[in-house]
């Protein structure tokens, strides 16, 4: 089952608040992995794939899709960004946060 708009939202808040948090350099993708299936209750419906030392994408686990996308910026700030915006929000629109 893919993730829900709320249990994508929750998983990139999650990630979001513990990598600036802790403030990691260079976290394993497992670590991420692991942040993002507590947040949909241990379930692999986001797959955490990297895409560089300072980035990560987050994919669907069942249809590949990519979804957000997590970066870390100077200064130590990490930033996480839909790539597909969640259905029927003015909020959690492509871009940034």
């Amino acid at each position: 089952m893919s993730a829900t708009d709320v249990e994508i939202d929750r998983a990139l808040n999650a990630i979001n608040v513990t990598l600036n948090d802790q403030h990691p350099h260079d976290p394993p993708a497992d670590r991420l992995q692991a942040i993002a299936d507590g947040a949909t209750g241990q379930e692999r419906k986001l797959r955490v794939r990297r895409l560089s030392p300072s980035s990560f994408a987050l994919d669907d686990a069942e249809t590949n899709e990519f979804i957000a996308r997590v970066d870390h910026e100077g200064g130590g700030t990490w930033t996480v960004g839909r790539e597909v915006e969640a259905e029927g929000s003015d909020v959690a629109v492509p871009g940034g946060s």
